[in-house]
């Protein structure tokens, strides 16, 4: 559905099944702006007073804005599951969804992308490190994590917010979830949310059916399962970690040479709660043929933890320390990041 147009001559219009807004000229160049949802099923678009275009998102229920830059917010309706399909200019000249949704909430807090995506080049998505962080903590709030954590919503954000001036003090970063590089991110220990609840939790992109610890892990090893030492973990219920990389390259290696190379290049490995945070928050990562071991946690023998797609759900497995698998890389990140003592 086209929306209207800019100074330039262009015309805009949803890509609803790709989750992006897309824009062109009158000779036919093309650049596309994904949404930071791409689940989210833009419907339908139209210029705003004040010079930006708004759109609904009918599978992400909520409303959006793009400036001429390329820059994207996004406002949770206050109605769940309300698909919001057209849009117009209503009283006050203010966005107005269709199907009799109200306003979006002006309490929450925007999510910013900025996208610099041209026709038939490579995604490279600039993240607003602030945005970002709170666009992961309201994931987890959906997923359920303070309950499970026996704890409210606003406890939960209380716990963590102290994390998000590590996020800022970063600047904002790129990242390419479909390619299996990422920025940071948030982190929960598993002392407050345990794995096998949160590994329940994940799915597939775009599916639905849930993930799911495989039972080749003995009654009581996954607790065994622990971060090795030169993983070096923050303190605290929770931490960032930071340029995540799923590892692909190491697909076909024996997993003892990859966490040596990984080591050789001065970087960490990520653990297995790491693994379902990278799953929970950026579904997309976890794809056929590069699926990732999680060399950061060991519990003494030569099995070596892993997630990867079986029965059409992500399930963490092990495997051995020394039996290569072409479709199993091995995860690292730079570095990670908590609240600084004092």
């Amino acid at each position: 559905m086209f929306g209207g147009r800019w100074a330039e001559r262009t015309m805009d219009f949803v890509e609803i099944a790709a989750g992006q807004i897309g824009r062109m000229t009158t000779d036919g160049r093309a650049t596309e702006f994904a949404l930071p949802d791409r689940a989210a099923r833009p419907h339908a678009i139209t210029p705003g007073p004040d010079g930006e275009l708004w759109f609904t998102e009918w599978g992400g229920n909520r409303v959006g804005s793009i400036t001429a830059d390329g820059v994207i917010r996004v406002h949770y309706l206050p109605t769940p599951g309300s698909e919001p399909h057209g849009i117009a200019l209503g009283p006050g000249r203010r966005p107005v969804g269709g199907a009799g949704n109200r306003r979006p909430r002006p309490h929450r807090p925007p999510l910013n992308h900025r996208i610099a995506r041209k026709a038939l080049m490579t995604p490279q998505t600039i993240v607003d490190a602030g945005t970002e962080f709170d666009r992961q903590v309201h994931n987890l709030v959906e997923h359920e994590y303070p309950a499970m954590a026996d704890m409210t919503p606003e406890r939960f954000h209380a716990l963590v917010a102290p994390l998000r001036p590590v996020a800022v003090d970063a600047g904002n970063l790129g990242h390419e979830p479909g390619a299996g590089r990422l920025s940071f991110l948030l982190v929960v220990q598993r002392q407050v949310v345990p794995i096998e609840q949160t590994m329940p939790r994940t799915a597939l992109h775009g599916k639905d059916k849930p993930g799911f610890v495989d039972r080749s892990f003995e009654p009581g090893s996954l607790e065994r399962f622990v971060a090795t030492e030169e993983t070096d973990l923050p303190d605290g219920p929770a931490y960032l970690l930071f340029d995540i990389e799923r590892g692909e390259e190491f697909c076909g290696a024996v997993p003892n040479d990859a966490m040596d190379t990984i080591s050789a290049r001065g970087r960490t490995l990520l653990t297995i709660e790491e693994g379902v945070a990278m799953i929970t928050q950026f579904p997309e990562v976890l794809v056929k043929n590069k699926c990732f071991s999680l060399g950061g946690s060991r519990c003494g023998d030569r099995r070596v933890p892993a997630i990867w797609i079986s029965q059409k759900a992500p399930k963490l497995g092990w495997c051995w320390e020394g039996n290569p698998h072409t479709w199993l890389g091995m995860a690292s990140a730079d570095h990670r990041g908590g609240v600084r003592a004092g």
